[in-house]
């Protein structure tokens, strides 16, 4: 395994298992152990990907403040709405 540790966030990077973890530094008030039980998990051909629920990564991003993030909370947010309704039909 390989880590690569930035200022931002730390990267692992497995290539036994062909796996990637990306963590980023500013999210500390969500646990691994809470983020990872609440992923959301899909499958592009053979590979696994996993990745962090749609409530944590909004919350995440909020944390976060950047600019960029809000815009991010705003199209993920619309989104979430198009999908609901959609659902509802």
């Amino acid at each position: 395994m390989k880590a690569i540790l930035s200022d931002k966030s730390v990267s692992l990077y497995d290539a036994e298992n062909n796996k990637i973890d990306i963590i980023q530094l500013y999210s500390t008030v969500l646990s691994f152990t809470e983020a990872y039980s609440r992923r959301y998990e899909f499958k592009i051909n053979e590979l696994m990907i996993q990745v962090i629920g749609y409530h944590d990564l909004i919350n995440t991003k909020i944390k976060a403040g950047r600019g960029k993030d809000w815009e991010d909370v705003k199209q993920l947010q619309a989104i979430k709405e198009i999908r609901d309704r959609k659902e509802k039909q």
